[in-house]
């Protein structure tokens, strides 16, 4: 029959709508979960989902269990945080997104002073884009998210801007400190497509701005694929100081964009149904510490509020 286990993997069926991508998320055997799916629907006589060569798709009897799965599920949690709220210190499972480009300078930090301050609070960490966080923040699998829009929160605060910088492999480097937009806007660049990432739409509207158009010779979605590219000599891309800061910081390096400087604002979104109020609200506070901290260390800087350069 049903129990939580049987819920939980047919919400992660319903939401994969594939049950080799949900028996992969679920760490268990493909047709170990086509067992349980089938229990289900042979104790009750109904279909769930209805099967096709690209994976699955939910039937009505599906939906409805998908909404109920949700909220029993839901209210188990909120159950166990309730409990955990009566704990003198903060306990419980906070779940971090944290952007991609933000990782190398952000998450070495916040592990510190999260594991010192927060020694009872279990920080599960998830790196996505700006999309993928904002989808996690809908679906509550996300309580709290470090990006760059305010898409999928209604409670998002500014933590900080970050200027931009043309970033490229040091052998192509324009070899000075800063370089002017229009001229960064004529290197061959390496940028993500305009759908996935609000890095593009911000040099797009920056080169709208000016008139021209951004030589991009390159379209990646992904951090690494785009690191890669730049260190093999395919060209520059514009990304925030952060993007340098560890992982292949020896081959690449970063010239500021003036003339106009451009700037990306960094946000944190809390979920608006967070399960674990209580720690969620320390580890924000937690986040805003390391963030304060990198705008002293001259990493990030302060909300400008006079007319930066963002769209």
């Amino acid at each position: 029959m049903l129990d939580l286990r049987r819920l939980q993997y047919f919400l992660t069926i319903a939401r994969e709508r594939s049950l080799t991508r949900a028996a992969r998320e679920l760490g268990i055997a493909q047709p170990a979960l086509s067992y349980h799916l089938t229990q289900i629907e042979t104790a009750f006589g109904v279909k769930l989902v209805e099967r096709h060569a690209r994976g699955v798709v939910v039937t009505e009897a599906g939906a409805m269990l998908q909404a109920e799965a949700q909220r029993i599920i839901r209210a188990v949690k909120e159950t166990e945080a309730k409990l955990l709220e009566q704990a003198d210190v903060p306990t419980g499972e906070v779940v971090i997104g944290i952007a991609s480009t933000l990782t190398g300078v952000f998450l070495s930090p916040l592990l510190k002073v999260a594991t010192t301050d927060l020694p009872k609070v279990k920080v599960h960490l998830q790196e996505g884009t700006t999309q993928s966080l904002a989808h996690g923040l809908r679906e509550n699998r996300i309580d709290l998210a470090i990006s760059m829009s305010s898409v999928g929160s209604s409670s998002a605060e500014p933590l900080a801007d970050e200027a931009l910088c043309l970033i490229s492999n040091r052998e192509n480097a324009p070899g000075c400190a800063e370089i002017s937009l229009a001229d960064a806007l004529k290197l061959p660049l390496i940028l993500s497509t305009p759908r996935h990432h609000i890095m593009r739409s911000i040099v797009d509207g920056a080169a709208s701005r000016l008139g021209v158009e951004a030589n991009v010779v390159l379209e990646i979605d992904g951090t690494f694929m785009t690191l890669a590219a730049i260190l093999d000599g395919y060209g520059h891309t514009i990304m925030g100081r952060s993007f340098t800061e560890k992982d292949f910081s020896d081959g690449l390096c970063s010239t500021r964009i003036v003339n106009p400087t451009l700037y990306r604002r960094l946000i944190l979104h809390r979920s608006d149904a967070a399960v674990n109020p209580i720690a969620m609200s320390r580890v924000s506070e937690t986040i805003k510490t390391v963030a304060t901290q990198l705008i002293e260390d001259g990493v990030w800087e302060k909300i400008d509020s006079t007319g930066a350069t963002f769209d």
